[in-house]
């Protein structure tokens, strides 16, 4: 389907009216699936799409926008595949109509240059809980490892505290 100009200001009236995303009142209008609607979006905004596949090969880059935020904003900040972007960072969003996410992220991404991608929400959902899961089995194992050696300490402790309160009036 063609997104003309009229069917997107059609689309940002609806929203200010019903407080909704510009996103959710087109795919209202167009009566689209997701996916499809992204696809027609992608090109007229010079982004291209990407899915959570894609974004699994890619590494995090947590350490400028932090997985507990992405995930609050519904949005994902990661390094290109080697050769695959002259960018120095990939910005994942999923609506190209919501400008404060866009400059929200740039604010995190301050001196690299962002190529911007399309992704479903819920694509870029699936990404963040996978990461998510991902530093949960790590901090699983390192608490768990940490956690032995000092429930072994805690219980010789109490016991030798028990045992001299029980022998002692």
């Amino acid at each position: 389907m063609n997104i003309d100009v009229a069917l997107l200001q059609r689309a940002r009236d609806a929203a200010l009216q019903s407080k909704r995303a510009v996103m959710t009142e087109l795919e209202q209008l167009t009566g689209l699936p997701p996916r499809q609607l992204l696809q027609d979006l992608a090109a007229p905004f010079g982004l291209a799409l990407i899915s959570t596949a894609d974004m699994l090969e890619m590494a995090p880059a947590f350490h400028l926008l932090p997985l507990s935020k992405s995930m609050q904003k519904t949005c994902a900040l990661l390094h290109p595949r080697e050769g695959e972007s002259q960018h120095d960072l990939v910005a994942v969003i999923a609506d190209p109509f919501d400008l404060d996410v866009q400059t929200w992220i740039d604010s995190h991404a301050l001196g690299h240059h962002l190529e911007y991608r399309l992704a479903l929400h819920a694509d870029i959902h699936a990404y963040l809980t996978t990461q998510e899961e991902s530093v949960k089995a790590v901090d699983n194992l390192v608490n768990a490892s940490g956690d032995s050696r000092r429930d072994s300490k805690t219980a010789a402790v109490l016991s030798f505290t028990s045992v001299s309160e029980a022998g002692s009036p």
